[in-house]
């Protein structure tokens, strides 16, 4: 239980980052983010909150990507995919790094990372629904 204590307060800090990182990417993909559905990020966020492992997000993703050009336009997929499977690994690692006792095992990191997908996720379906001034204007 102190590990997995210690795991969420780590991520915690971590993701504080995760709002101006996910301000950005909508900001960029404007034109996609205005043609996605709400449903669909509706599912992402669903998708990464049930996935057991980091495949089933990226899979998700790259279906969407698939079948609706909205999409691929802007690069929403491919930046999206870039953080998930890049970004928030090299996050990973730093969280797992700054553990205390044993390094963690791959089920852990595994864990650890769906935590970040997910918070990253939920932050960007936000500022994908409500785009806010700081979308709208580049004003943080």
């Amino acid at each position: 239980m102190k590990r997995r204590m210690e795991i969420a307060k780590i991520v915690a800090l971590k993701v504080d980052s995760f709002y101006n990182d996910a301000i950005d990417l909508v900001r960029n993909t404007q034109g996609a983010v205005e043609k996605i559905k709400k449903s669909q990020l509706e599912k992402l966020r669903g998708v990464s909150e049930c996935a057991t492992k980091v495949s089933d997000v990226l899979n998700y993703i790259k279906r969407q990507a698939a079948r609706h050009d909205s999409w691929v336009q802007d690069d929403f997929a491919d930046k999206l995919l870039d953080k998930i499977g890049r970004k928030l690994r090299k996050d990973m690692e730093e969280v797992c790094s700054q553990l205390s006792g044993s390094p963690a095992d791959q089920a852990e990191k595994q864990q650890i990372h769906l935590m970040l997908i997910r918070e990253y996720i939920d932050q960007v379906v936000a500022h994908c629904l409500y785009p806010g001034p700081e979308v709208k204007t580049g004003a943080q």
